[in-house]
């Protein structure tokens, strides 16, 4: 299911909201998938606003992110 979300970002340009773990530490962070590998992305980070690589194993949790109100 994570790949097929992550494929569907990819093409759509849509964000993607993520729970996210690295160590001990859980964030939750807005995305747009630029590129999938095979165990990592290549994604804007909107928390970071800079390119980052997430490793596939740690992302916890995946799902379109939610338009925000005017």
């Amino acid at each position: 299911m994570l790949d097929f979300i992550l494929r569907m970002a990819e093409k759509t340009g849509k964000r993607l909201t993520i729970i996210y773990s690295k160590g001990e530490c859980i964030t939750r962070r807005e995305i747009r998938v630029v590129e999938i590998g095979c165990d990592h992305i290549q994604a804007y980070c909107y928390l970071r606003n800079q390119m980052r690589t997430f490793k596939k194993t740690g992302i916890l949790a995946a799902a379109f992110a939610k338009r925000k109100s005017a």
